[in-house]
């Protein structure tokens, strides 16, 4: 086999190794929400199961610590593993995802140590790799990674079989060279887990930055891109001074790890300024932060000049339990009115901590240490990579929006998603838009509503019910700019906005679009209420100041109020009419979905005649959808 052969295939079968640790990672800390969302909100699992769990995960991050330092032939067994354990990722239960991801962490985490011990220059072209195709995969599922969704099973298990095979022919004979050993100190491990942290929390998710710019996901799909796989081409990296290139002629005098410094600093100043404004400048500066992040990874892996004992898995455990803490902390930034109050709009303060971590080698290590000469990448590979670019920026231009007909009424719906999961924490959008679809709703009001969060698959769930059922979206992020309310409608929107509701506790929104039916125009509101009794009257207080007097109006959503509440008082007081009322269907109970006994989602009517009013029966979700048929007067 010539050697630029088996570069290639090995970095083939490291790049599905880093490719399978990030869908893993995903997938496990989506499952743990589940988990741990049962045990501290619905009391339903005990905190000894939940930490048991996390125990088996923690061990998992940290497995690297215990790779094998001298046996030539391991790194395939973990591969091995990796691949076996990777098939029923793909099967859509949470308990076998969640073993199945388990193992990957652990297997494949051992396996990039080996990987850095015996191929260092591989790690940064791998990593990077693996970011293009999750993009490519989740850009071809609308944001959910196509690979993870059921019907893509039997493509798994083939393409499992033939990176088996890549591994097999792969497996170290005697005589074969290794590459260059890479020695990881703890600064560089701890800067890794920041560097991953960033990735998988917001820079390498073209939909978070999206809504974090206000710009459109078509725009940025294809943008990050190009810019997560410019610094392996060879006249970006001589510009950038990584991946092997010649610095250019600014950076010359630079040394690696100032070089590394100046470029991670830049990461940090690209998430402030990107945070802080809004539209093209603002997803230009995150752009920016990506570029730069990559462009530092094979400098923060410079083989420094250490004495005494090698640490290199070690160190990577270290970066993976760091990974894991900074990953914990922007939870609780989303979660803070159930765990710890402090982190309210602490969101942007956890990434710069992870963007300010990548600093460390440079801080910590001797003035100039040899440069790690990354792998080269085929041209061919490339070439792909181009094709990639342009095929993703056309699939991700959005479907036509169909004509609505003409019609004397419209359906309007309101549905808590619960994140894209049912009750029993299966994730289920597609059932959602199954019933969505089914209730022939023209206008549907979305609470819990997630639009990148690693504890939802990363999936923006009104992006892709609004591609998915051909309708348009409006977005009202409440917390940190990636979870909140939406509406979504088929029927032509005049104009959109949203406004945050008075909050103490999870703050609340209402999304407000007016619409446009047989030459009238009709205003639609869209509200979560909150969980303590006074606050939900202070925010169905604001929110009927919002809509003030409009004639023709709709109000929906999860009130988390019943009928005869002051809150139900206070929107009948308005002027709302409740359908089930006017028209004599039965009151239907929606919430839990699983044996429902409460009523607390609504579609309320203001200036509309109410004509049908129902309760769907489908599971997809931990509540019902409601269904209401109105007609303009």
């Amino acid at each position: 086999m010539k050697r630029i052969q088996l570069v290639t295939w090995r970095t083939v079968e490291a790049t599905a190794a880093f490719l399978f640790w990030l869908q893993a990672t995903r997938v496990v800390f989506s499952v743990l929400f589940g988990v741990i969302y049962d045990a501290l909100i619905d009391a339903e699992l005990s905190f000894l199961v939940v930490g048991a769990i996390v125990a088996f995960l923690l061990a998992a991050l940290l497995a690297p610590a215990v790779a094998p330092r001298r046996s030539r032939a391991r790194s395939f067994t973990y591969i091995l593993v990796a691949l076996i354990a990777r098939i029923p990722l793909t099967v859509n239960d949470p308990w076998l995802r969640l073993a199945a991801g388990v193992v990957i962490v652990g297997s494949a985490g051992v396996y990039l140590a080996l990987l850095l011990r015996r191929r260092a220059e591989l790690f940064p072209v791998a990593l990077v790799l693996a970011l293009l195709v999750d993009q490519i995969a989740r850009a071809y599922g609308d944001t959910w990674d196509a690979t993870l969704q059921p019907g893509f099973f039997p493509f798994q298990v083939v393409l499992c079989l033939g990176l088996l095979g890549v591994a097999w022919t792969l497996v170290d004979r005697p005589g074969q060279e290794d590459g260059l050993k890479g020695r990881l100190g703890w600064g560089g491990g701890l800067a890794i887990g920041g560097l991953l942290f960033l990735e998988t929390a917001a820079l390498a998710h073209p939909n978070v930055l999206a809504r974090w710019s206000d710009c459109p996901y078509e725009w940025a799909a294809p943008a990050l891109l190009v810019v997560t796989g410019l610094p392996l081409l060879p006249v970006a990296a001589g510009r950038l001074g990584c991946f092997g290139g010649r610095p250019a002629k600014m950076l010359a005098g630079w040394g690696v790890v100032w070089r590394a410094g100046l470029l991670a600093g830049g990461t940090l100043l690209g998430l402030i300024v990107g945070r802080r404004l809004d539209g093209a400048l603002a997803l230009v500066a995150f752009l920016l932060a990506q570029l730069l992040l990559l462009a530092a990874l094979p400098l923060l892996l410079a083989p420094p000049t250490l004495n005494g004992r090698e640490r290199s898995g070690a160190a990577l455990a270290l970066g993976m339990a760091c990974f894991f803490v900074l990953h914990l902390a922007f939870a609780f930034a989303f979660t803070y009115a159930d765990t710890i109050p402090a982190f309210r709009g602490a969101g942007l303060t956890v990434l710069l901590i992870g963007a300010g971590l990548t600093l460390l080698p440079a801080a910590f290590r001797p003035p100039d240490p040899a440069p790690l000469e990354a792998a080269p990448v085929n041209t061919q590979v490339l070439g792909l990579l181009a094709a990639a670019v342009v095929a993703v920026a056309l699939w991700s231009a959005p479907d036509p929006l169909p004509l609505r007909e003409s019609a004397s009424s419209f359906r309007a719906a309101t549905y808590n998603i619960h994140y894209g999961y049912d009750s029993y924490w299966r994730y289920t959008l597609e059932e959602q838009a199954q019933a969505i679809e089914s209730s022939g709703a023209d206008v549907v009001f979305l609470q819990e509503v997630d639009a990148g969060r690693i504890t939802s698959y990363g999936v923006d769930n009104a992006l892709w019910l609004a591609r998915r059922l051909q309708m348009r979206a409006v977005f009202a992020p409440t917390l940190e700019g990636l979870s909140g309310i939406a509406l979504l409608t088929r029927l032509p929107l005049q104009q959109s906005d949203w406004a945050l509701l008075p909050s103490e506790l999870e703050q609340t929104a209402i999304v407000h679009g007016r619409l446009g039916l047989e030459g009238k125009a009709v205003d639609a509101y869209g509200v979560w209420l909150g969980l303590d009794p006074a606050e939900r009257m202070n925010q169905v207080r604001a929110a009927l100041d919002i809509i003030g007097g409009a004639k023709l109006a709709l109000l929906g959503g999860n009130m988390n109020s019943e009928p005869g509440s002051p809150v139900y008082a206070a929107v009948q007081a308005a002027g709302f009419s409740d359908p089930f009322v006017v028209t004599g269907s039965l009151p239907a109970s929606t919430d839990p979905a699983v044996h429902p006994s409460r009523r607390v989602d609504f579609v309320w009517v203001r200036g509309l005649e109410p004509v049908a009013a129902e309760v769907s029966t489908s599971l997809a979700s931990d509540h019902r959808l409601v269904v209401v048929e109105a007609a303009a007067p």
